[in-house]
């Protein structure tokens, strides 16, 4: 895990935090099933699972949910780099593991805590359905929630619009992808 960690060119300051917060999770066989379904629930897009084991884990654990956040998603990184391979997608698998840095250098200038804030969004990029033009991504998603007010109702498909944290959105990516998306 931490050489994992270390390949992501993480900060060396947030290498025991994540390291002690994988230990705490896989130490314990009972908690590590959790833990197991937590990262399944990224891998096969399950919310439901996702919500359930990480709430239990947090709870046992006494982790901050934005530092099993980060542990979740890089344990992921093995199997859903096959799923990537699987689909010609190599190059979109980079995008996703490299976005991982940036993200947890963010939520801790943003939140003082070594993780990821948003989980859930990178789970959804092993669909293989979403279009990114430069940092600006659009996924097709069925809504998880009622949302009265705009009348979404769960289940309803919505798109997801998102610019990944870490740089902000340039213009100039954004039209060089419609050009090549143009070109082919």
């Amino acid at each position: 895990f931490i050489r994992l960690c270390e390949s992501l060119d993480f900060p060396a300051e947030s290498l025991s935090a994540l390291e002690n917060a994988y230990v705490s999770v896989t130490e314990n066989p009972e908690v590590n099933i959790l833990f197991k379904t937590a990262v399944d629930g990224l891998i096969y897009i399950n919310q439901v699972w996702f919500d359930d084991a990480t709430e239990k884990l947090t709870a046992i654990t006494a982790l901050h949910p934005y530092t099993l956040n980060m542990v979740l998603c890089v344990s992921a990184l093995t199997p859903l780099s096959k799923i990537y391979a699987d689909a010609d997608q190599q190059e979109k698998f980079e995008k996703h593991r490299n976005s991982l840095k940036a993200k947890l250098i963010s939520c801790k200038e943003t939140f003082g805590i070594w993780g990821m804030d948003e989980v859930f969004w990178d789970g959804l990029f092993h669909e293989l359905n979403n279009v990114s033009l430069g940092r600006l991504h659009f996924e097709p998603f069925h809504h998880f929630r009622d949302v009265p007010y705009k009348n979404i109702n769960r289940g309803d498909p919505v798109i997801l619009i998102h610019i990944p944290g870490g740089k902000p959105l340039d213009i100039d990516e954004v039209m060089a992808s419609l050009k090549l998306a143009y070109d082919r």
